[in-house]
C-alpha cells in the first residue's frame, strides 16, 4: 500500500516538455518496480539536497529511487525520514553507493523501523567504505527501534569505516551491541558519535576504555544511558590527563553520584580540548560539590559552554549557580529556567 502513495500526484511533466535523461531513468525504474514516481524528485533533479521525509516510499519505492539516483551525480544530501524503506530499500541504497555516479555524503534514515536490518546496514557501511572517491560524512540511524543484534552486525562491518558522523540515538541497544561497537571504534574515522537514549549502561566501561584508542572522535553523546561509577571516574581521569581529543561531551541524565561529579569537576581545569560539556539533569546537592563547581569551573580554560539545566535543585544550588554565573562571563552557562523552583 505504501508503494502506491503517489497515485494521486499530478504528473511532473506535461506533453512537449524536454525530459532530462535522469528523470527518464527514474521513471523507467518506477515502471520496473511498479510504483508511482515521486514528483518532488523529478522537479528537483539539479538540486544537491533531496528531502523525501514522510513520503512512505516502502521497499519497492526505494529500490526505484536508488536506481534513478545512480545516474544523478547532483545529489549529495538525501533525507529519507519516515519512509519505511525496509531491508530491501537499505540494500538498494548500498547498491546506489557503489554506482560510479553516486556523490552522496549525507544520508538520513531516521524513523524507518529498521529493527532486524543490521545485516543490510552492515552491507551499506561496506559499500560506502569501498567507494573510490567520496564517502558518507553523515549517517543518521536514530529512532529506528533497532536492537542489540542489529548493532552487533553493523559493528562487525565497521573496520576502516570512513563515516565521520554517526547518530545511533533513540534505539534499543544494550550491553552486547555496545561492547561490539566499542571494539570497532578505534578502527573507524568517526568524529561524532551519538549513542544517546539507549540502554548501554552495562557496557560503559568498554566504551570509556575504547575512547583511549580513538584519535579522531571529538563529539560524544551518552545522554540518558547512565554511566557506571567506575567508568565515569575513569572518564574523568582521562579528561584531566588530556588523553582524549573530545571537544563536546554530553552526559545528560547520566550521573547522580556526587563523588563522581566532584572528580569530574576537580580534573576539568587541566583539560585543554573540551569546549562543551552537557550535564543536564545530573543533580548537584552535596555542599562540597557545589563549592568545587564554583571554584573549579572558572579555571577551565577550554570550556565555552556548560549545560547544567536541572542540576541545581536546592536553594543552596540556586545560590551557587548565581555565583558561578557572575564568575564565568566568558562561559555560556545554562542552568535552571526562571520557572524552576528549588526543593
Amino acid at each position: 500500500m505504501a508503494d502506491q502513495s503517489w497515485a494521486l500526484e499530478a504528473p511532473p511533466y506535461q506533453d512537449g516538455d524536454e525530459e532530462d535523461t535522469r528523470g527518464l531513468a527514474y521513471q523507467a525504474a518506477c515502471a520496473e518496480y511498479q510504483v508511482f514516481p515521486v514528483s518532488v524528485y523529478l522537479r528537483n533533479l539539479d538540486e544537491s539536497t533531496l528531502s523525501l521525509a514522510h513520503h512512505a516510499l516502502g521497499p519497492r519505492g526505494m529500490q526505484a529511487l536508488a536506481k534513478g539516483l545512480s545516474v544523478n551525480p547532483q545529489v549529495t544530501t538525501l533525507s529519507l525520514v519516515d519512509c519505511w524503506v525496509g531491508r530491501e530499500g537499505v540494500q538498494a541504497i548500498a547498491q546506489y553507493l557503489r554506482a560510479p555516479g553516486c556523490a552522496l555524503v549525507s544520508l538520513d534514515l531516521t524513523q524507518n523501523g529498521l529493527a532486524g536490518c543490521g545485516d543490510a546496514l552492515g552491507e551499506l557501511i561496506v559499500a560506502d567504505t569501498s567507494r573510490m572517491t567520496r564517502s558518507l560524512h553523515t549517517l543518521n540511524l536514530s529512532h529506528n527501534r533497532m536492537r542489540d543484534s542489529d548493532l552487533v552486525k553493523m559493528a562487525r562491518h565497521m573496520a576502516n569505516m570512513r563515516i565521520q558522523c554517526l547518530n545511533l540515538s533513540h534505539n534499543e541497544f544494550e550491553e552486547r551491541g555496545a561492547i561490539e561497537l566499542a571494539a570497532a571504534l578505534p578502527k573507524t574515522a568517526l568524529r561524532q558519535l551519538n549513542l544517546g537514549w539507549n540502554h548501554v549502561t552495562g557496557a560503559s566501561k568498554e566504551i570509556v576504555t575504547a575512547l583511549q584508542g580513538t584519535s579522531s572522535l571529538t563529539h560524544l553523546s551518552l545522554e540518558e544511558n547512565g554511566l557506571q561509577p567506575r567508568a565515569a571516574l575513569d572518564l574523568a581521569a582521562m579528561l584531566a590527563a588530556n588523553h582524549l581529543p573530545l571537544t563536546s561531551l554530553n552526559l545528560g541524565h547520566c550521573l547522580a553520584d556526587q563523588a563522581v561529579l566532584k572528580a569530574l569537576f576537580d580534573g576539568l581545569p587541566s583539560n585543554r580540548t573540551l569546549s562543551e560539556l552537557v550535564l543536564a539533569q545530573c543533580p548537584v546537592t552535596a555542599p562540597e560539590l557545589l563549592q568545587t563547581i564554583v571554584g573549579k569551573v572558572p579555571q577551565c580554560v577550554a570550556l565555552r559552554t556548560l549545560d547544567m539545566r536541572g542540576c541545581f535543585v536546592t536553594e543552596a544550588g540556586m545560590q551557587a549557580a548565581a555565583e558561578l554565573a557572575q564568575k564565568c562571563s566568558r562561559i555560556n552557562l545554562i542552568t535552571n529556567t526562571e520557572d524552576d523552583e528549588p526543593f
